[in-house]
């Protein structure tokens, strides 16, 4: 456990016993200040892949935070970007300056040959201390499409950096993901009727916490709508 989540813990223990405690202004500074492992740091990393000219785009459960949170879903359990495969030795030449930043570029699968005459594939695994993105490659994205035309890429606003996507991020999540995107569904690896990522979520509703009134059940907040998941 980091020194933080000790912090951390501490808070939310007295919380939850409803004590009254008085914190020192210096343990507050010291929270406060040790924010970089977190899940937004992964708009950082997007920033990393763009900035060395690599085309990327959010993808799956990230795209779809980007479009109902501008960032992260909460209950998220990665990351998930697609580069285009042209970039693929680029991207493997950024690996010593992310370990410097604190990420684990890690090779999967080589590119293969091929999809229409040209290579397809490739992906990476990307970690910190306690976050995990996986890196596909396409043979085609949809910012090549639009610059060949000089047109701008799609991008939206997430966690305070604009990053790119697929054309028409929200209509693009639900074709993946539903018509009611903005109402919420946990992660289908945490739901016991849902075998697989690629099916249509049934939305609405979280399923009963295991450990009631615990800080981190979802069916304690409203399952549509984001003002009750941001800090006001």
């Amino acid at each position: 456990m980091s020194q933080v989540s000790a912090f951390e813990t501490w808070f939310l223990i007295q919380k939850e016993a409803e004590r009254l405690v008085a914190v020192c202004p210096d343990s507050m500074f010291f929270v406060e200040e040790d924010t970089k492992e977190n899940k937004s740091s992964w708009a950082d990393l997007a920033s990393y892949i763009q900035e060395s000219g690599s085309l990327c785009e959010l993808q799956e459960g990230t795209l779809l935070g980007a479009v109902k949170f501008n960032g992260v879903l909460p209950w998220e359990r990665d990351a998930d970007i697609t580069f285009h495969t042209n970039n693929f030795s680029t991207i493997l030449g950024l690996r010593d300056k992310l370990k410097e930043a604190g990420y684990i570029l890690r090779k999967g699968k080589e590119p293969w040959c091929c999809v229409d005459g040209v290579e397809a594939g490739g992906t990476f695994t990307l970690a910190s201390s306690y976050w995990v993105a996986e890196l596909y490659g396409q043979h085609l994205m949809d910012s090549e499409k639009l610059l060949k035309q000089n047109i701008k890429p799609t991008v939206v606003h997430f966690d305070g950096e604009r990053v790119t996507t697929p054309t028409s991020p929200g209509l693009f999540s639900r074709n993946r993901y539903g018509y009611e995107i903005y109402q919420h569904a946990p992660h289908w690896m945490g739901s016991s009727s849902q075998a697989s990522g690629w099916a249509f979520y049934n939305p609405g509703s979280f399923p009963q916490c295991k450990v009631p009134d615990h800080h981190a059940c979802l069916d304690q907040y409203l399952a549509d709508g984001n003002l009750h998941f941001k800090s006001l």
